[in-house]
Formats: C-alpha cells, sequence, structure tokens
C-alpha cells in the first residue's frame, strides 16, 4: 500500500499539500518488481506516470532496432508519461535491475490530479522540459 509518507520521500511531491497527497496516494497503484520484471516495452502504450519508490530501474532506447540511449530510475524519480506529453508508446525497454518498488498513475487520472494538487502541473512541466 502506497502512503502519502511514501510519497513526501520524493522532492518533487514533498512539500505539496497533505490532502491532495492522500488523495494521490490513495489513486496509486502498487507494483512490485524482481530483478529482469519489465516495467514496459518499446512500445507499449504510453498511458502511466511511474514513481520509484524503492529500488532501482534500468530504462534502454531503442529506435530502429539499435539502442540509442540508457537511464535509471532510482528512488524518488518521476517518469513514464507526463501531463500535457504528446508521447504515444514508450520508446524503451525498462527493467528492474535489483527488487523495487514503484507507483503508477493511469493519465485518465491526471486532469483529477492537477485539480487537487496545482502546484504538481509547473512541477512535470519543467520535468518534461529537462527530458528534451
Amino acid at each position: 500500500m502506497i502512503t502519502a509518507d511514501d510519497l513526501q520521500a520524493v522532492e518533487l511531491l514533498a512539500d505539496l499539500e497533505p490532502a491532495g497527497l492522500e488523495w494521490l496516494a490513495e489513486q496509486l497503484e502498487e507494483l512490485r518488481l524482481e530483478p529482469g520484471d519489465l516495467l514496459h516495452e518499446p512500445g507499449s502504450p504510453a498511458e502511466w506516470l511511474y514513481i520509484t519508490l524503492e529500488g532501482s530501474l534500468q530504462g534502454t532506447v531503442r529506435k530502429d532496432g539499435r539502442d540509442v540511449g540508457t537511464f535509471v530510475y532510482e528512488p524518488g524519480d518521476v517518469g513514464g508519461m507526463l501531463p500535457h506529453s504528446r508521447m504515444t508508446v514508450f520508446p524503451a525497454l525498462t527493467k528492474a535491475v535489483e527488487p523495487s518498488r514503484v507507483a503508477q498513475l493511469h493519465v485518465d487520472q491526471f486532469p483529477e490530479m492537477l485539480e487537487r494538487l496545482p502546484g504538481l502541473e509547473i512541477r512535470l512541466a519543467h520535468l518534461m522540459a529537462d527530458r528534451i
């Protein structure tokens, strides 16, 4: 079970309103991954925001059948689909490299999330800009 305390440990969320974090914690689905378990594959629909709570995941971006980059999700990292992104599919193979705990939120819940946590929208926009 994901709690507001789990979310307060995430720098991006730490100082948001407690009531909003409580709501978000209730909406998030928890994934527990073992080393080698996939979070998503290239071409999977981009419909989940991910928050790494424990462990580590590695992503390998593939383009035209070649690996063109890698990234790592560590505890506190927010990734996956972000509000206002035009991404339609995930470009990477992302898997756990150690036992990991990940929270995921479906894109259908983004409008309510942004309404309940108004300070989050600009933070996620900055995060998306940093990816570019």
